[in-house]
């Protein structure tokens, strides 16, 4: 039986790897999991990340029934970012605070997290080295939300708004550009909820931005 995932290569060997053996790139999967996705003729999968990283997965139809499984559950669960989002005003004038916070949630060195894109590469080791299980609580949570938004808005000249959704029960933090477009920052919920240690906030940045290039403008 195959195991359900191989192994993380760096750029030099996902490079190598590709280059000896079958694959196809699969842009519908690439689209679904926000990644580059090369499918193997031997059934196995490699996404690869922004900057090259990759992970290796035996199985591609495991990886896919994993995913879409973790994004049932995510939908099925009754206002979850209730449980590390309880006190989301905060959004609304306590950001410079929260960010103040993540380095010591995160054991990191302050003076690395200086809102540019190479700080985010902090950000995402600092996920593999705690686990999304850490990363997603109403201690964590809420100050990594507030550091990778305000990389968004320094990048596109924009401005934090809270909007209360859900009956009023669950409060919504995003960054909201010149144009009115919105950059959808909770959806960093559903990538460590969905990719764990593997969840990367620079390729969400990435995303987030090269999406709303390609939009019209409001």
């Amino acid at each position: 039986m195959k195991m359900r995932r191989g192994r993380n290569l760096s750029a030099r060997a996902t490079r190598t790897f590709l280059r000896q053996v079958s694959h196809h790139l699969d842009p519908e999967l690439s689209k679904e999991l926000r990644c580059t996705v090369y499918v193997l003729d031997d059934g196995g999968a490699v996404l690869v990340y922004e900057g090259g990283t990759a992970a290796h997965w035996f199985s591609c139809e495991e990886l896919v029934t994993r995913h879409r499984a973790a994004v049932e559950r995510a939908l099925a669960r009754k206002d979850p970012l209730l449980d590390v989002l309880p006190h989301a005003e905060r959004f609304r004038n306590d950001i410079q605070d929260m960010i103040a916070e993540l380095p010591m949630l995160l054991g990191i060195d302050a003076a690395l997290l200086d809102f540019s894109d190479e700080s985010l590469n902090i950000i995402d080791d600092a996920i593999r080295r705690l686990g999304s299980e850490r990363i997603l609580t109403p201690e964590i949570f809420p100050s990594l939300t507030a550091y990778v938004g305000e990389v968004i808005r320094r990048q596109v000249n924009g401005s934090w708004e809270v909007r209360t959704t859900r009956g009023g029960t669950c409060h919504e933090p995003d960054i909201v550009d010149p144009t009115g477009g919105r950059y959808g920052l909770l959806r960093i919920y559903k990538q460590l909820l969905e990719y764990g240690r593997a969840a990367s906030m620079r390729t969400f940045v990435h995303a987030a931005l090269t999406t709303h290039r390609l939009l019209p403008r409001h």
